[in-house]
């Protein structure tokens, strides 16, 4: 029990960091979860911001703590780091940028959500005249804050984040908005996380490459590289009708998921009975259904149950005999371990029935996204559709960049009130953009060209 007000005080603050902690990274994985669509995930992000707004209004004394609270998580840094940011504390924030160690990824990008979600534009100008060159690493947090600014860099500091990326992949994204003329060593160190373990990074490094226009370097290491590991899906949402040709000689065993799903964002309605028939692929029949979905949009789910995998290591001795005879572990209510979830519907006949109804909406030899013909128009609804999925979101924005050049900064890793904010302006640059161009929704464009 505190003995003082200001012990308290003390205590009820370090409540509340430690909840805006949990609810920041708990968000980062709800980015991730098609359990939740995205509108949802602002629930959680109002309870973070209340207990910033309580941190907040502790005034100095919470500022004051900070100063001596050496911060145990990500989760934690981005709390202390929004809270000077919403205080505009730029003195408080460099004293932490001084002393946390920014050779840990996850602390470095806790800061830089921080400061994208809750900094003063103001304190853009103060910190571009950081001393970059001594302090290369404060690059890794304050590049993408300034890419979201609207801060050009100079070559020198791109030079210096190129030394930085082998140990700070996450500012990838952050070199396919900048100028690399005659910056091949740039271009290069982005290449080579193409065939990256980490799927998403994999994907952002490539999506750069497309948007540099380096199809061709981006061509030949990806035919040098195993099929299963190929980021089909990123370049289904900047290459032409080519890819779609590709792909459609290969049998099913030589489709990986993401060559599959990739179907999907090319959009061509005449991949719909071939996807219809990997359904029956219990090994495919996921990509598949969510490729038909990325067609067609057709609103056909189901609700299963998810068993746990279960090991003999994490068994009691009394389960381990009957785990080896082939039966699960229960719940004392003899429930199985799993989960229920719906999902995109994985049943053939039930595809077919919806597609026998509604196959007069689609047209061949034309590109479809959830439905419609796309254009910069439908790939901004979909990006606004409560129930489009998370991955489906996330390429559609790169396509709008890649294809159309859109420059409306948009990330589907920003919070829902911003991402609100950046589809009105997508929608007003997309009826623009339409007007002026005289558009042919479902045809092909690469950087805002039509292509055959």
């Amino acid at each position: 029990m505190a003995r003082s007000r200001q012990a308290f005080l003390r205590q009820l603050y370090a409540e509340h960091l430690e909840e805006a902690s949990f609810l920041y990274l708990q968000r980062l994985n709800l980015l991730t979860d098609n359990e939740l669509s995205w509108v949802e995930i602002q629930d959680f992000e109002t309870r973070l911001y209340a207990h910033l707004d309580a941190l907040v209004i502790g005034g100095q004394p919470v500022l004051d703590r900070f100063a001596d609270y050496p911060a145990a998580d990500a989760g934690e840094v981005f709390a202390v780091c929004a809270v000077y940011g919403l205080s505009d504390d730029l003195s408080g924030f460099m004293f932490v940028l001084a002393a946390l160690d920014l050779s840990d990824n996850d602390t470095c990008r806790a800061m830089t959500d921080a400061l994208n979600m809750h900094a003063p534009a103001a304190w853009v100008k103060d910190l571009a005249r950081l001393p970059f060159a001594d302090k290369p690493a404060y690059l890794k947090v304050l590049m993408p804050f300034f890419y979201r600014q609207r801060l050009s860099m100079g070559k020198p500091a791109l030079s210096m984040a190129n030394n930085l990326l082998k140990e700070a992949p996450m500012m990838v994204p952050v070199f396919g908005h900048a100028d690399l003329t005659n910056q091949p060593a740039i271009l290069e160190s982005v290449l080579e996380y193409v065939d990256s373990n980490d799927v998403l990074l994999r994907n952002q490094a490539a999506i750069v490459m497309l948007k540099q226009h380096q199809h061709g370097p981006l061509k030949q290491r990806l035919g040098a590289m195993p099929a299963e590991t190929v980021t089909w899906q990123a370049m289904a949402v900047a290459m032409d009708v080519g890819l779609y040709q590709f792909l459609e000689q290969k049998s099913p065993d030589q489709l990986s998921d993401d060559a599959i799903r990739a179907f999907g964002l090319i959009g061509l309605p005449e991949a719909i009975p071939r996807l219809v028939r990997l359904l029956s692929n219990d090994e495919k029949a996921a990509a598949a259904a969510d490729a038909l979905f990325s067609i067609t949009g057709a609103p056909l789910y189901e609700d299963v149950f998810i068993a746990d995998e279960v090991t003999e290591e994490e068994l009691f001795p009394e389960e381990v005999d009957a785990f080896k005879r082939g039966e699960s572990p229960m719940h004392v209510d003899q429930r199985p371990f799993g989960t229920n979830t719906r999902r995109i519907s994985q049943d053939a006949d039930l595809w077919l029935q919806w597609l026998t109804q509604f196959k007069q909406h689609f047209v061949l030899g034309k590109r479809h996204r959830m439905g419609a013909l796309i254009s910069p128009s439908q790939l901004v609804a979909v990006l606004q559709h409560e129930q489009s999925p998370h991955e489906i979101r996330r390429f559609t924005a790169w396509e709008l960049e890649c294809r159309y050049q859109s420059d409306v900064l948009f990330s589907v890793a920003d919070t829902v009130h911003i991402q609100q904010q950046q589809i009105r302006k997508l929608d007003q640059w997309a009826n623009l953009y339409e007007h002026e161009a005289g558009l042919d929704a479902g045809c092909w464009h690469i950087h805002q060209e039509a292509v055959a």
